[in-house]
């Protein structure tokens, strides 16, 4: 039994050891400017690291929709939170998972959809012009070939007419209605913010539901998806001020 537990502790730590030498190559190759090094690299850490992560996001699904309101225009007044995963597919049986999946179809005449056919989003949401996909798995830049552009180290693609995404993170893709929008919103994830959308104060949240697996709000209302009732999906969200999602 000692002999085991001397073996499992060894192995503990050289995994707790990988993660300190992958940051190390991160750090080299920002000092060097190389930042597409810098980019895969920061794409390769450990496993066992990531896994922490998602299963941390994964306990405080709330603490990642309180994320992207500071990320967006703190004068965007309607904010949607799909806590529930779904697998990107051409066919999703769930009306809540349609709703991004079909933002995904839009860019590039479907190229994006198929690149990322198998991924698994742990949690969606969208506000304004803006959608936010939290992968279960780091995704890599090459998946959707030569980026038109690199903003803060970042790429960048051009979507469907002036609409523009990036990988914001490894497991983040930001899908925006521009790309001044997707760049702005990019430096707030990597800087953070001291301004947020809608809140925390506003009366409404009084209202929301943040266990219900797709909820959401504006100013002065709050909705929670039925999954008994799913054509009654769209028409909460246009009461919210979203326009057409197909």
């Amino acid at each position: 039994m000692r002999v085991v537990l001397v073996v499992l502790m060894c192995a503990a730590m050289a995994r707790t050891q990988q993660p300190e030498a992958q940051i190390s190559d991160v750090e080299t190759a920002v000092i060097g400017r190389d930042l597409e090094s810098a980019y895969d690299a920061a794409a390769k850490l450990d496993d066992t690291v990531q896994a922490m992560l998602r299963a941390s996001l994964r306990r405080n699904a709330g603490s990642i929709a309180d994320q992207v309101l500071t990320w967006i225009p703190p004068s965007w007044d309607a904010f949607v939170f799909d806590q529930r995963a779904f697998t990107v597919s051409e066919r999703v049986s769930r009306a809540d998972a349609a709703v991004f999946v079909n933002r995904l179809a839009r860019l590039r005449g479907g190229a994006v959809l198929d690149a990322l056919r198998g991924f698994t989003v742990r949690a969606a949401a969208m506000a304004g012009s803006a959608h936010f996909y939290f992968f279960d798995a780091n995704a890599t830049a090459r998946v959707f070939g030569e980026p038109d552009l690199t903003i803060l180290g970042r790429p960048f693609w051009r979507g469907d007419a002036d609409a523009w995404f990036t990988l914001a993170r490894p497991d983040l893709l930001v899908v925006a209605g521009s790309r001044d929008l997707a760049a702005a919103i990019v430096g707030r994830v990597l800087n953070g913010s001291n301004t947020r959308a809608l809140p925390a104060d506003l009366a409404v949240w009084k209202e929301v539901d943040r266990a219900a697996p797709l909820w959401g709000l504006n100013r002065r209302m709050a909705i929670r998806f039925d999954e008994t009732r799913p054509d009654t999906l769209g028409t909460a969200l246009a009461m919210l001020g979203f326009g057409d999602l197909k």
